[in-house]
């Protein structure tokens, strides 16, 4: 990299890139590609369940409901904006598995709830 900076600076042009079909011969042939993801989604695979099956969830998104339809004055509408759409994915989670931005987006919530 400092040899083409040094090389423009010397006004000489910098070494031809290789062509684009040059770079297909390093793929992968056809036919040795993983199942896509639709294969994969069989019995065996784990998805999150929808809001109507899981109560949890429910109760998150009607937290973001809420925090959305709040009082301008007490919960900006932009932070209401950013953190309910984050409830899923920090009230969802169990509190000894959250991450350290899980809960500070649970107790950022707790904070605005509170006044």
């Amino acid at each position: 990299s400092s040899s083409r900076v040094q090389a423009r600076h010397l006004g000489t042009p910098p070494p031809p890139r290789a062509h684009p079909t040059e770079l297909f011969a390093a793929m992968a042939p056809r036919g040795s590609k993983r199942a896509s993801s639709a294969a994969a989604s069989g019995p065996g695979t784990k998805r999150r369940p929808a809001a109507e099956e899981c109560p949890v969830l429910a109760k998150c998104d009607a937290i973001g409901k809420a925090l959305l339809a709040a009082d301008p004055a007490v919960v900006p509408p932009i932070a209401a904006k950013m953190l309910a759409p984050m409830l899923r994915h920090s009230l969802g989670e169990v509190k000894e598995g959250r991450h350290e931005f899980q809960a500070s987006v649970v107790d950022m919530v707790g904070d605005l709830l509170q006044t």
